[in-house]
């Protein structure tokens, strides 16, 4: 099997929630790229997936798109909503975007990108980003946005597909980073 993005093939979301696989391959993407690796109960597990991808796929399926490696098997994703989250209610459970309304008016987009383990560093990742990226530019977006922990790995692979470091703030614990992309139209 190979991953490189050049031997994936990368679909929309709509054109491929339909097929066999597709949902067990993206939550198994999905729950082994996560930081977050046990839950109290599957209850808090299904509440972390609707949360962190499951929004995303059943309220906005037109910003998703699946990568499938060679063998047809799901090797990425990437998520997001072109709405400021700041300012829509589907987002007010993740109470940091409120602090965060002055930089999410100016980069709204946002993304969640997860690579299989095995497919990493063969550049999927940045060209699910680039996805992304065009079709919020197509839709007049002036930005995106992550959010994410200072120490995660996926703070280095931001800063090289285009993302700065827009603000640091601490979080329940934790120094979050908001990381950011200025679209040219």
């Amino acid at each position: 099997m190979s991953c490189s993005s050049s031997h994936c093939r990368i679909e929309p979301y709509p054109a491929v929630a339909h097929c066999a696989g597709v949902t067990t391959g993206l939550d198994h993407v999905f729950f082994t790229s996560s930081a977050t690796r046990s839950f109290a109960s599957d209850e808090v597990r299904q509440a972390f997936r609707e949360r962190w991808l499951g929004r995303y796929l059943d309220r906005f399926p037109d910003c998703a798109f699946v990568a499938f490696d060679g063998d047809g098997e799901v090797a990425g994703y990437v998520v997001g909503s072109l709405d400021d989250p700041a300012r829509n209610p589907l987002f007010g459970d993740i109470g940091y975007f409120a602090l965060l309304a002055d930089v999410t008016q100016r980069f709204p987009a946002q993304l969640h990108v997860n690579v299989r383990e095995d497919c990493r560093s063969a550049g999927l990742g940045a060209t699910l980003v680039a996805r992304f990226a065009a079709l919020a530019r197509s839709h007049g977006c002036p930005g995106l946005h992550v959010v994410t922990a200072k120490t995660m790995r996926n703070v280095g692979f931001y800063l090289r597909n285009g993302f700065r470091r827009e603000r640091s703030f601490p979080w329940h614990g934790h120094e979050l980073l908001f990381l950011a992309q200025p679209l040219d139209s």
